[in-house]
């Protein structure tokens, strides 16, 4: 009798290993790495417009894929963009990272096209997108160049 309890039990314990092993492995893509206020703990922003306006989004990393960010109005009530979805809908960014350089890519996985700012309070910190306005999917930082 105490042998088939234990063997019920083993059973069941690896019934529920296999069920959360599934689960993770069905698990949604995590949503781009950031989105908070550009202007506190972010070291690069993306704008829903031109020339900093609209909605933004914070980023604090390199990000493969913008594709599950959301833009969000940062103290007002509403704002344009707002809600939309990061990934092919930035206007202009501006990097407040002082040591590196922050560059926003046309394609995921940091290819394609690009726009290249400069580090913080350098000359070329912030800017509207020129190569990749309306078509960014990630963003990388760098030391030099994209």
């Amino acid at each position: 009798m105490a042998l088939r309890k234990v063997k019920m039990l083993t059973v069941t314990a690896l019934t529920g290993i296999v069920i959360a092993a599934g689960s993770l492995a069905t698990a949604a893509p995590a949503a781009a790495e950031g989105g908070g206020s550009c202007y506190i703990n972010y070291d690069g922003c993306l704008y829903f417009d031109p020339n900093y306006a609209g909605a933004d989004y914070g980023l604090r990393t390199d990000v493969v894929d913008f594709a599950g960010g959301l833009f969000a109005c940062q103290g007002m009530h509403t704002c344009d963009g707002d809600g939309r979805q990061l990934k092919n809908n930035a206007a202009s960014a501006a990097n407040f990272l002082a040591g590196l350089n922050f560059c926003v890519y046309y394609n995921s996985y940091w290819l394609g096209s690009s726009d290249w700012f400069a580090a913080y309070n350098h000359v070329g910190w912030y800017g509207n997108l020129n190569h990749t306005n309306g078509e960014n999917a990630s963003d990388h930082f760098s030391g030099g160049s994209c």
